[in-house]
């Protein structure tokens, strides 16, 4: 079976188009950015795609019409206390101000790169977008809407190397916005984003399943099972921003069955 693809275009950012002139011409460049992704990971992704965008972290940051948070989300990363950090900011067909407000924090962040869906794929479909760009160590996932500390990627990261029997790892989480509450645990209530992977671990799991537009996290621990070995950190070091149009409070989400 073929693996779902869809068309996009890829903007790189400075740094991640610095790093990929060393090993490709800009013909090549060109050509990746006129074909189809391929969405399915599960399926045999091109090897051309597959370093794009490389660094020890990489950060996944899927956007839907969440234009008017985006500076804020991306910033928090940006600054966050690591060196080798790529940001890659997926748009999912937005609709509102999003690709105004991707314009300005690709000026201001040059390790931000950016692909632009042709259709409405879904979270699951655009994080796949992603990863099948990344070439990294490990592949984190942070909402458009959200925010983390600045001593987020460096701690997840630790546990990750002093842990090799973990394949990814969650961190509490604080909310801020309409609601606001100073520590909730990931163990007990997890949610989708502020997770760190081992990338070669989610891209062998074969990343999302691109058939759930929600709920895609609690998919996956339930399709690789025993695998799927996480640890937790207890610090609120991710920014769960609420607000009246979160994805968890959507009538299709509260109704996925997994």
């Amino acid at each position: 079976m073929n693996p779902k693809r869809t068309y996009c275009k890829v903007k790189l950012g400075l740094n991640a188009q610095e790093q990929f002139e060393r090993f490709a011409d800009q013909e090549t460049i060109v050509k990746l950015q006129s074909e189809s992704i391929p969405l399915d990971i599960a399926q045999p992704a091109d090897s051309s795609w597959s370093h794009l965008v490389s660094a020890e972290v990489i950060v996944c940051m899927t956007n839907y019409n969440y234009g008017q948070y985006l500076v804020d989300a991306v910033s928090s990363v940006y600054y966050a206390s690591h060196k080798d950090v790529q940001i890659v900011i997926v748009d999912d067909l937005s609709t509102d101000n999003s690709i105004s407000q991707i314009e300005t924090v690709m000026k201001l962040f040059p390790n931000v790169s950016t692909v632009f869906m042709n259709e409405n794929v879904g979270v699951a479909g655009a994080s796949n977008a992603a990863l099948c760009i990344s070439s990294s160590t490990y592949f984190m996932r942070v909402d458009s809407d959200d925010r983390i500390n600045p001593k987020t990627i460096r701690n997840l990261e630790n546990v990750l190397d002093y842990n090799p029997e973990y394949r990814c790892v969650a961190c509490d989480y604080y909310k801020f916005g309409n609601e606001q509450e100073d520590q909730i645990s990931a163990r007990k209530y997890p949610i989708s984003c502020g997770i760190m992977y081992v990338e070669d671990a989610l891209k062998k799991w074969g990343g999302y399943n691109i058939n759930f537009r929600h709920r895609e996290e609690e998919e996956l621990r339930k399709r690789v099972g025993a695998d799927y070995c996480i640890g937790y950190l207890n610090k609120p070091f991710y920014g769960y921003r609420m607000h009246s149009h979160n994805k968890t409070k959507e009538a299709d989400y509260i109704k996925t069955i997994i």
